[in-house]
């Protein structure tokens, strides 16, 4: 009987994975090394797209190579099995020391590991093989080496042409300029265009002058046909605020810069902003008013009287006991049939606006936000120039490793920081464009009457369902296949489940919603757990199904707990067999 080999394939950009070049070149690679090993038949490929082994994200729980360490850990995959690499950094690229704990990692699930690249199989039951544990460390040495000079190369590049903007002596090659400029190519400078430049300070006259809020201006602009100064159809209150809190109108520029905080990466600003780096056509004390303005109406959001649209989810929001509309009353959100003929409890209004505004502000969750405000040809532009960059910069990188010649590695090295240059800079112009649309949808100004409308009006269009079972709350977007469940008092998303299994009625996804919604009214990671644990056995899903979904809900729960809740339910797996005596 041949013995089981798993294929892992990695790219560290989703645009090298939207080519496809480099995870096909991988697969075809291990598939002809296995010509060589007859024992071995490929059962399965694991694979991570854009995923960073420098950073360890292939690690995660609901990475690649994390599900296939996990699913090896839970006995999900046969000891002596074939783990197929095409070369060490694949796996990783965090170091010698780190990585060598990674391999003994899989080492301890007696998985056989087979590096393409060195023609060699790592058997996990081989001690003391110098010769394998000098290829290992190097390919593990060299791997984060590449890393990590790469790295430093862009940064000091970067810091270098930051300090010399900030001195006045260059300019970013920055295409994401403000709207009412264009670049010249020529000078190096920033040009007005005078008819975006007077619409910009009609803005800010109607705001000062008029006392204007943002909603009214769109309005203003748009029944006097005069077009917006992006390629949006119309004007709307979003773009009419970006414009009025965009810093290039005094001459500005902020720098800003990724960094990684709690797993996830951000834009936070770059020291302080350079000023007249752009033409100025605002004066700062016009601009510092504006700010001023907006600063006072965040803290009176909440006071002033919503009356006139005071359901942000009006005709949108149900009961999950009985599926009718949940109606604003004294404060409250209940269901219209309650208390006759639902049991379902009232919800503090406030507390569900806060919590889904909060849901609704993130951009990955809710990018329609935008959509409408903001024109995403820039944004396919840069995307489209990216990929051959990305692609000249991979054939340098590995022409460079069979060069032998100094003069044609220094011409190479040189080539390939001019082109991560180029890449870096395309990447921060897309990262500012994600950063202001961002900044867009946090700046809903809820307390005006009008945003309030429109902001209902996106929820219809795009919100298949909010239902509502007490302090828990469903919410599903048209085009996901999961939903997302949040208790009205916290401002974290609790749970997120996928869809693609319920059950077919309305009323039985209702039922199957409030058992899962229960059981996050306790313990939560336990109660997680059982509610998977029932669906296993209630719809006849197989360990490695089900062992997909605990990977995707991030349960963290002990292995003797998981053993009660399946003895509690009648679920027995292998390892909960008692030894024969």
């Amino acid at each position: 009987m041949s013995k089981k080999a798993y294929l892992y394939t990695r790219v560290s950009k989703q645009e090298q994975a939207s080519l496809g070049q480099g995870l096909k070149r991988q697969r075809e690679l291990a598939e002809d090394f296995l010509k060589s090993y007859p024992e071995y038949e490929l059962h399965d490929v694991y694979e991570d797209a854009g995923k960073s082994a420098f950073y360890a994200k292939n690690l995660d729980e609901d990475a690649g190579l994390g599900g296939f360490i996990s699913a090896a850990e839970n006995g999900d995959i046969e000891p002596d099995s074939l783990l197929v690499l095409e070369s060490i950094c694949r796996l990783s690229r965090i170091g010698t020391r780190k990585g060598s704990k990674l391999l003994s990692r899989i080492f301890d699930c007696k998985i056989n590991i087979a590096v393409v690249k060195f023609n060699t199989i790592f058997y996990w039951n081989q001690e003391n093989d110098l010769n394998e544990c000098i290829m290992l460390s190097s390919g593990l040495y060299l791997g984060h080496l590449e890393s990590e000079q790469k790295s430093q190369r862009i940064k000091k590049t970067m810091e270098i042409k930051l300090e010399q903007a900030r001195k006045g002596e260059t300019k970013f090659r920055a295409r994401a300029h403000p709207a009412w400029l264009r670049y010249n190519e020529q000078s190096g400078e920033h040009d007005l265009i005078p008819e975006k430049v007077k619409v910009v300070e009609m803005i800010f006259e109607l705001f000062l002058s008029q006392k204007m809020g943002c909603s009214r201006i769109a309005k203003h602009l748009n029944d006097r046909e005069i077009k917006p100064i992006t390629k949006s159809k119309q004007w709307t209150y979003n773009n009419v605020h970006s414009q009025l809190k965009h810093e290039a109108v005094i001459g500005e520029y902020q720098p800003r810069r990724k960094v990684k905080k709690n797993g996830t990466t951000k834009l936070e600003n770059n020291g302080s902003p350079i000023t007249d780096y752009y033409p100025a056509i605002i004066s700062i004390a016009d601009y510092e008013s504006v700010q001023k303005s907006f600063l006072n109406n965040r803290k009176n959001k909440r006071q002033g009287s919503l009356a006139k649209f005071n359901n942000l989810f009006r005709h949108i929001g149900t009961c999950l006991l009985c599926g009718s509309s949940m109606i604003h009353k004294e404060g409250h959100l209940k269901c219209n049939n309650a208390p006759e003929k639902c049991t379902n409890k009232n919800v503090r209004y406030t507390d569900v606006e806060n919590s889904l505004t909060d849901l609704f502000q993130s951009a990955s969750f809710f990018k329609f936000l935008v959509s409408s405000t903001e024109d995403d040809s820039l944004e396919t532009s840069l995307n489209a120039e990216l990929q051959p960059l990305l692609r000249a910069e991979k054939n340098y990188t590995f022409a460079i490793k069979s060069v032998i010649n100094d003069s044609v590695i220094a011409r190479f090295r040189r080539r390939i920081d001019e082109l991560t240059q180029q890449i870096w800079e395309i990447e921060h112009q897309l990262s500012t464009i994600q950063s202001e649309k961002d900044k867009l949808i946090q700046s809903a100004d809820l307390s005006d009457e009008i945003m309030r409308e429109q902001y209902n009006a996106l929820l219809l269009e795009h919100v298949e369902y909010i239902k509502f079972y007490g302090n828990y709350i469903s919410v599903k977007l048209k085009d996901e296949d999961f939903e997302s469940v949040r208790h009205s008092s916290l401002t974290t998303i609790k749970a997120r489940r996928s869809l693609s299994n319920m059950p077919s009625t309305e009323s039985d996804k209702d039922n199957s919603s409030v058992d899962f919604i229960e059981t996050l009214k306790a313990d939560e990671g336990i109660h997680i757990a059982r509610y998977i644990y029932q669906r296993q056995l209630k719809e006849g899903l197989s360990r490695k199904q089900t062992m997909r979904i605990f990977r995707e809900q991030k349960v963290e729960i002990s292995d003797e707990e998981h053993r009660k809740l399946r003895a509690k339910i009648g679920l027995e797996y292998r390892e909960d067999k008692a030894p024969s005596s």
